[in-house]
């Protein structure tokens, strides 16, 4: 599954690459997708993933950086954590 994470996007308004799609996530229904900013706040949480991260908190854009994700697929898969690169 680590593949079919991607490493960026960029939520211009173009509608290209405006979310962070995450592929083969729907085949896995009770995932936990947790995104934090670098000082640790966590930004977005999801159990699902029906509505991918589209690079705003509480209704505010996010600033281009890092941000961190933790993806728990449950007991039967391991959990997966990695960094995400936020382009405007």
């Amino acid at each position: 599954m680590s593949e079919a994470i991607p490493s960026a996007f960029t939520p211009n308004g173009d509608n290209q690459n405006d979310k962070w799609e995450i592929k083969g996530i729907e085949n896995c229904p009770k995932a936990k997708v947790l995104i934090f900013n670098r000082a640790g706040i966590k930004i977005f949480e999801s159990i699902g993933y029906k509505t991918p991260f589209d690079g705003t908190f509480e209704n505010t854009q996010l600033g281009v950086g890092v941000y961190y994700y933790v993806i728990n697929f449950g007991s039967e898969c391991k959990q997966i954590n990695g960094s995400l690169m936020l382009i405007r």
